[in-house]
């Protein structure tokens, strides 16, 4: 129950109105009107009980002078007893001695004072822009996000699990200005793929993934297991990592345990799936129309010229009593379901002290498609540990791993919605008696989905990291690290003969699957990732300055196993033994690459005013040959906060930062392992022995492409503006970018002379550019106890 003092809310009430009718009657009028507003609410919700005591007065201001209207004042042994200030700032409390007051408002640091003896107090409210303190990750290190002048967007991981979607990649849709996600399949376990300020070559424009420090992909982490998302757009934030970042870097922080606080947490969810819209097909009669008016538009003699008239009148008739016999087969109502679902259950334990601290997350989710013999399953864990051995010394280790399983048709899904969609609704899905219909020459996709078999991929990883963080003295930590990953890949395709039939009981093969087989597949690869860096901060008085140097190498190697037998008498048992050794067949091959790296960045800051950073990346990619191989990518950026200079004067902008940038990555992902050497394809060539009157193998080599020795590195070259804005207290808030980027030496398969012998081979012959605008805006605001984000 809410209790007022009489005089206290009657002089409330009247303050209150007393302001709105005065802001109204100026230009200058919402948002004071808005404040007093609020003001109004806020008081109305406190009580405030009278007390004979001594009389307290004074006014709360901002660091400019101006008065902060509708600013809170409550007495924090009595929370149910406070005031707002006036339209002047102005304010006054009965209060007793020995009492304290808590003087707050939104987009303003929180002040307590003791009251003592004192009759008047008069406070001044430091601005809180909670931002500017962020500390955001950067590449090889953190920096205050009021520092950096590079375009970056951040998102938390709590916003990331408010979607229930199985992968990381899914969940960014929409959440980050200037990044594309784009998803072509709405199946279960299946992934996005990401663009950052568009597309930069004709080769590979995924970004870059880091996790933790190392690189990684990003659907192999959970949302639940995200602290922080960030995501690099321009050269000036991501071109510390130089030959990787032309197409933009995402870095993902997992969460880590808290010192001397337990958590447990179990969560689950279960959702159900449908699709938002699909394309709906006509029935048997419209297929009947547009038959004819093919044939029609082909020069036919009469719009009814394959069905007459007659039959389509009567088509329906006879399908309410003979539907046998004169079928309407909604072929996408028969192999599409209307809805799935998937679910996931989530644990997660952390805890520790100041020496030692672990977090534990499991997760187990499953789901299925919208068709037949669809489904995923994926068991993952993460172990995050963090030791401190000493003052100067600590350890981070680190272990994930996943087992995923698909299993999709074996027909393949895009060939059964394919022809669900185009099959004839002339036709039967069964016979009376259950069986498959043979429909036209066998061609019956719901048969080959049920029976055709199944395409099962295992996918099992298993990751770590160790790390070493020395502080030899302050402001300076050496950091070194290792981190190993390991991939084994597996796929089984039991494609069985499909059993269509006729009326009369006749036994057909199926259009797509007329005999039973079997291929296996068994890939591993592995990579090695390797680092050496140094940060260094500090701060004298105005100036604050960092810097960071480092090496980084990688290696990696990738070995692939493959056999089949096909004409398998049985369809009951996949392997590869039951199957005729007249048809077996075998592949194997393999591949590596590998790069090293050297790096450094310069930030530096006046009076949290002015800033400059610089970074510059040397790459040596195996992909080139040695005249080629190293790459040199630098980057320079600026920033300007306008709104801390004694000149600006605003009572709408609380923030106001300018900043540009330029700078240029790299791109060495681009396809073949070693495009500038002569590489041989082996093959088998029959030849006929005319002495033995028989025919026998023989290998082969030749080489397929020609090679140009001098192919090198893609560059892309980034420039941009970019202005960050909070108005309204910080409540409204507003970051804008424009970008240009370009691609030169990028990398095209040209046309090549025939009689050369050779397949035309890629060179850096193109160029191409991307420019574009990013805008985000926010929203957030406290009413009472009760805080919201809009965004």
């Amino acid at each position: 129950m809410i209790i007022f003092a009489k005089k206290d809310f009657f002089n409330v009430i009247f303050s209150t109105l007393k302001n709105i009718l005065t802001q109204l009657s100026t230009p200058m009028n919402f948002k004071h009107f808005l404040i007093s507003l609020l003001a109004f609410t806020v008081s109305s919700a406190i009580s405030l009980t009278a007390y004979a005591q001594n009389s307290v007065k004074g006014t709360v201001t901002d660091p400019s002078g101006q008065p902060v209207i509708g600013a809170a004042v409550l007495v924090l042994e009595e929370t149910s007893r406070g005031t707002v200030t006036d339209e002047n700032g102005d304010w006054s409390l009965e209060v007793k001695s020995g009492t304290t007051l808590q003087f707050s408002s939104i987009g303003y640091k929180t002040r307590e004072i003791k009251v003592g003896s004192k009759t008047r107090i008069d406070v001044v409210l430091e601005e809180d822009i909670d931002f500017l303190d962020d500390v955001v990750v950067i590449g090889y290190g953190s920096a205050r996000k009021g520092d950096m002048t590079g375009s970056m967007s951040s998102v938390q991981g709590e916003k990331l699990t408010e979607r229930s979607t199985q992968m990381l990649s899914n969940t960014l849709q929409g959440q980050i200005a200037g990044v594309q996600v784009t998803r072509s399949s709405g199946g279960p376990g299946e992934s996005s793929s990401i663009r950052i300020h568009g597309v930069t070559t004709m080769s590979n424009s995924d970004p870059l993934v880091i996790i933790d420090g190392v690189p990684g992909e990003l659907d192999d982490v959970l949302a639940d297991d995200v602290e922080t998302l960030t995501v690099l757009k321009d050269a000036a934030a991501a071109a510390i990592y130089g030959s990787r970042a032309a197409a933009g870097v995402i870095l993902i922080t997992t969460k880590r345990a808290k010192e001397n606080k337990l958590v447990v947490k179990y969560s689950y969810q279960y959702a159900i799936d449908t699709p938002t819209t699909r394309p709906k097909n006509g029935d048997v009669i419209d297929w009947f129309n547009v038959q004819n008016e093919m044939k029609w538009n082909d020069g036919a003699q009469s719009q009814t010229s394959v069905y007459s008239q007659e039959l389509i009148d009567g088509w329906m008739a006879n399908n309410a009593t003979d539907p046998i016999h004169y079928p309407n087969t909604d072929w996408t109502d028969l192999v599409i379901k209307k809805t799935t679902s998937h679910q996931q259950h989530n644990f997660e334990v952390a805890g520790g002290n100041d020496k030692l601290r672990t977090k534990l997350s499991l997760n187990y989710q499953t789901g299925n498609g919208y068709i037949a013999n669809k489904s995923y399953e994926r068991f993952s864990g993460r172990i995050n540990n963090d030791w401190r051995i000493a003052k100067w010394l600590g350890v981070k280790a680190d272990v994930d791993f996943s087992k995923s399983r698909w299993e999709n048709p074996a027909a393949g899904e895009s060939t059964v919605i394919y022809y669900a969609y185009t099959a004839a609704p002339y036709y039967n899905a069964f016979w009376a008696d259950g069986r498959h219909a043979d429909c036209k020459d066998g061609a019956n996709i719901n048969a080959a989905l049920l029976e055709g078999g199944t395409s099962e991929n295992d996918y099992y990883k298993f990751g770590g990291k160790i790390q070493l963080d020395i502080t030899p003295i302050k402001s300076l930590t050496i950091t070194a690290l290792f981190a190993p990953r390991f991939t084994f890949y597996s796929n089984k395709n039991f494609s069985k003969t499909v059993h269509v039939y006729k009326e009369d009981g006749t036994a057909l093969a199926g259009q797509w699957n007329k005999t039973t087989n079997l291929s296996e597949s068994r890939n591993n690869w592995n990579n090695y990732t390797y680092q050496a860096y140094a940060n260094y901060a500090e701060k004298w008085g105005d100036h604050s300055f960092s810097a960071m140097a480092g090496y980084e190498g990688f290696t990696y190697f990738r070995e692939n196993l493959g056999a089949s037998r096909n004409n398998y008498l049985l369809d009951t048992y996949p392997y590869l033994n039951l199957g005729p050794e007249d048809y077996q067949y075998n592949t194997g091959n393999a591949s590596h690459n590998a790069y090293q790296s050297v790096f450094g960045r310069v930030m530096y800051s006046f009076k949290d005013r002015y800033m400059i950073q610089a970074n510059v990346r040397g790459d040596a990619s195996s992909r080139f040959a040695k005249e080629n191989r190293w790459g040199v990518f630098p980057s320079v950026s600026a920033g300007w906060v306008i709104s801390s200079e004694p000149w600006f004067k605003s009572e709408a902008v609380n923030y106001f930062k300018l900043r540009g940038s330029y700078g240029e990555l790299g791109n060495e992902r681009i396809g073949s392992d070693f495009p500038y050497q002569a590489t041989m394809s082996f093959g088998n060539s029959y030849m006929y022995d005319k002495s033995s009157q028989s025919v026998s193998a023989l290998q082969n080599a030749a080489q397929v492409y020609y090679a140009f020795k001098d192919i090198t590195w893609e560059t892309t070259t980034s420039a941009g503006v970019g202005v960050d804005m909070y108005f309204l207290d910080s409540r409204l808030r507003f970051t804008g970018d424009y970008y240009h980027k370009k691609t030169k030496n990028m990398l095209l398969t040209l046309g090549f002379p025939s009689y050369s012998g050779f397949s035309a081979p890629s060179q850096n012959a193109g160029d191409m550019y991307t420019n574009g605008w990013d805008i985000e805006l926010g929203w957030s605001g406290k009413v009472g106890d009760f805080s919201y984000r809009i965004a």
